[in-house]
């Protein structure tokens, strides 16, 4: 699966290599296109691949697959978009073949990528026994102080970035919640977006980015519907859990820990993100519940603090999750993230 980078700088993908070659010989993209694989780091031409050196000419090509409902080219039928607001991967219009920023902010000229309409953003569908298997056959034993300290450098390095961000989108949602009426339904909906977002921007800072405070905000136009019904069905699972035997909630709330980043960041489907979160949670559960122990009663001693220090501390919370998920998604053992079908399988649980 490869993901492209237009002349305007957004992410198209993921993308099978036959869809990509479909693209190149429509004219939508070209052998100098900037393009990855997904779940690698690093950047290349097109013609850098083994798959694009020798491209099929289109006759000889099968048509990309549609799914179910007739969606456009791309994985499952679309051009999925990250959700930085303001960095590669927001939604956009047309992409001629002009200049355009790369990721790091770099000027791109001449790799372009013009899609036929407007991208629709549609989650990956994957299936989440076999790519949650993959994962956790790459992952290595979660470490718990680890986690937590790089949780404490990384507030520290960024520190009026990461604790300005999370004061905004924590009082953005308090503010909502606080509306007459309406804030008690309109927080149950928009929770999940923010917090996606917050998690998403943490992520940025751990991989070594920039983030601008627009990407807190990018769930309402990359992932709001998965975010939202991500929110919605694991807090409910959870509370129903709660409410009739205690131990199956505590271990639904530990479990779907990572369904926000894996919908911001492998652009998953709300269910597929929630049970791949849970069996690779599952694998090492008491190693995150101890991380969540942990980084919670640090988060608690800002509640001390007169209140306001929970500013402070809450990030080491976020922070943790966020250095879990990469250590247990996207281990430095794994070069690659694993292979995503062309065609929805059937969830399993």
């Amino acid at each position: 699966m490869f993901i492209l980078i237009g002349s305007d700088g957004k992410e198209y993908g993921p993308a099978t290599a036959d869809q990509v070659k479909q693209w190149i010989a429509d004219g939508r993209a070209t052998l100098d296109t900037l393009g990855k694989r997904v779940g690698e780091g690093a950047w290349r031409r097109l013609m850098e691949f083994s798959e694009f050196q020798r491209p099929a000419p289109i006759s000889d090509m099968p048509p990309p697959k549609l799914p179910e409902g007739g969606a456009g080219p791309g994985t499952a039928g679309a051009i999925a978009t990250a959700s930085a607001a303001g960095t590669p991967g927001a939604n956009g219009g047309d992409l001629g073949s002009g200049a355009g920023a790369a990721p790091g902010g770099a000027s791109r000229v001449g790799h372009g990528f013009a899609p036929a309409a407007a991208p629709v953003v549609v989650p990956v569908p994957v299936d989440p026994r076999t790519y949650a298997a993959e994962l956790i056959g790459r992952a290595e034993k979660l470490r718990i102080g680890a986690c937590v300290g790089r949780a404490w450098r990384l507030t520290t390095g960024n520190f009026w970035a990461i604790v300005g961000g999370t004061f905004l989108g924590l009082v953005v949602l308090m503010v909502v919640q606080f509306i007459p009426l309406l804030g008690a339904i309109a927080g149950i909906f928009l929770s999940g977006v923010i917090y996606g977002g917050l998690y998403f921007y943490y992520l940025r800072f751990a991989r070594g980015e920039s983030p601008d405070l627009g990407v807190i905000f990018s769930g309402f136009s990359g992932a709001f519907v998965p975010l939202m019904l991500g929110s919605l069905v694991s807090s409910l699972l959870t509370t129903v859990g709660l409410i009739f035997l205690i131990l199956p909630g505590i271990y639904l709330a530990i479990s779907y820990t990572f369904t926000f980043l894996l919908i911001q960041d492998r652009k998953l489907d709300f269910w597929c993100a929630m049970e791949v979160s849970r069996r690779v949670i599952t694998a090492q559960w008491w190693r995150v519940f101890g991380l969540m122990i942990v980084a919670a009663f640090l988060a608690c001693l800002g509640i001390i603090g007169l209140f306001i220090g929970i500013f402070v501390t809450l990030p080491i919370l976020f922070g943790a999750i966020v250095y879990a998920y990469e250590d247990l998604v996207n281990s430095p053992a794994a070069p690659s993230a694993p292979a995503l079908p062309s065609a929805a399988p059937g969830v399993e649980t």
